[in-house]
């Protein structure tokens, strides 16, 4: 899996880089049971996205690096998170490192 250097403070590894491709793709935001059936990923929510529980994401999550941004949507289960714009920088500026590196 790649893992790409996007700025000073963030590493993209490739489950947050796969996090971030479906995010781009979905309409409407996703949950994240959501991306989880999406992703496949059954793990490891909290690190790739940033705790829900404790108040501010983490530096370092998706959320807390400004990549993703979470919010409430009546009627759904759970945070609905989508891509910012920085985080679809970030996207591309991996998927541009991934195409040098012949992935």
């Amino acid at each position: 899996m790649a893992t790409t250097k996007t700025d000073k403070t963030a590493t993209l590894s490739g489950n947050k880089i796969l996090v971030l491709e479906t995010l781009a793709k979905a309409k409407d935001g996703m949950t994240r049971a959501q991306l989880s059936k999406a992703t496949e990923i059954q793990k490891g929510w909290a690190k790739l996205l940033g705790a829900v529980t404790l108040g501010e994401p983490a530096e370092g999550t998706l959320e807390g690096d400004g990549y993703v941004k979470s919010a409430e949507v009546e009627g759904v289960r759970g945070l609905v998170y989508t891509i910012t714009a920085k985080g679809k920088k970030a996207l591309a500026d991996a998927q541009d490192v991934a195409k040098a590196e012949g992935k």
